[in-house]
């Protein structure tokens, strides 16, 4: 309850245009090691691997580190709930010109082409049942979306039922600070 309730404290502050972004140096590679790290015992848990793909060792660039933990994080989190015992996520970092490119793939349950449109709107469960099984609220997303935004970048996602999901995250290497950060 209390993730629920400092979730929506968050969304409304960003609605009201009362968040900034604390930016700083940071290794982006280094920051996804980390996060998978606190994701590792859940993952475990689970008997799933995760695995970082990346075609460098470290990436510099100018982000907000704690909202961008808090997009990695939730990335993750969502891939091992829904993947099923003994399944596999793929982390992979990239920087391609002036930009940084993650992606999380899992080997999980999918998300139906009719409800794709709509994992990034606030409270929106593909599976209601489900989610309250796996204790998810339907923010974890719209919250990613707009932080990723609020960074200059964008977040997409690709799913086949019964095959997995992957997400992907495109973030400029150059720090750009939008006029207008906008709504979720």
């Amino acid at each position: 309850m209390e993730k629920i309730v400092s979730n929506l404290l968050l969304l409304s502050r960003a609605d009201a245009g009362e968040l900034t972004l604390q930016k700083e140096r940071c290794d982006f590679v280094a920051l996804v090691r980390e996060c998978m790290t606190l994701q590792g015992h859940q993952a475990g848990a689970k008997n799933i691997a995760m695995k970082l793909q990346s075609t460098q060792n470290y990436i510099d660039c100018e982000i907000d580190t704690n909202r961008m933990r808090q997009v990695i994080s939730n990335l993750l989190d969502n891939a091992i709930k829904y993947t099923p015992s003994g399944g596999k996520i793929t982390i992979e970092v990239k920087r391609e010109q002036q930009r940084i490119l993650l992606s999380v793939k899992d080997t999980g349950i999918g998300i139906s082409e009719k409800d794709l449109p709509f994992v990034f709107d606030r409270f929106y469960r593909v599976d209601k049942s489900r989610s309250r099984e796996q204790h998810s609220s339907g923010l974890g997303l719209a919250i990613s979306k707009w932080i990723v935004a609020t960074h200059g970048g964008h977040i997409d996602i690709m799913s086949k039922e019964g095959q997995g999901t992957t997400v992907r995250v495109v973030l400029p290497l150059e720090n750009t600070n939008p006029d207008e950060i906008g709504a979720i």
